[in-house]
């Protein structure tokens, strides 16, 4: 998947999308730059992710995700997957600032 932003601050995503890893775009190869109005609304400083995980953090230091969730890799609080961005409540305390994913094949 591919996310790129405007000057303005619009956030476009394209690509596969089968685990819902775009952050609220539909379909599961999305085919060209389509804004991503979730991502859009929360203005995030940074956006990193696997090959099916996405990850997004704000200038307040707040972690959001979306992707594929088997065994807990979105750290959501469970193993199911999100197709929608969700905020990583369990971190809420802790002001984040940057987020590294390592992504090899199925892994987040």
């Amino acid at each position: 998947w591919t996310i790129s932003t405007a000057g303005s601050g619009v956030i476009y995503t394209w690509g596969h999308n089968h685990r819902g890893q775009l952050g609220g775009i539909s379909g599961s190869k999305v085919k060209i730059p389509t804004i991503s109005e979730t991502l859009t609304k929360i203005f995030p400083q940074q956006i990193s992710g696997g090959e099916q995980t996405l990850f997004a953090v704000t200038a307040d230091g707040k972690v959001y995700a979306a992707g594929y969730g088997l065994s807990g890799r979105l750290g959501l609080g469970h193993s199911e997957s999100t197709n929608t961005i969700q905020l990583l409540e369990s971190i809420q305390h802790v002001v984040i600032r940057k987020v590294a994913v390592n992504s090899g094949g199925k892994h987040c």
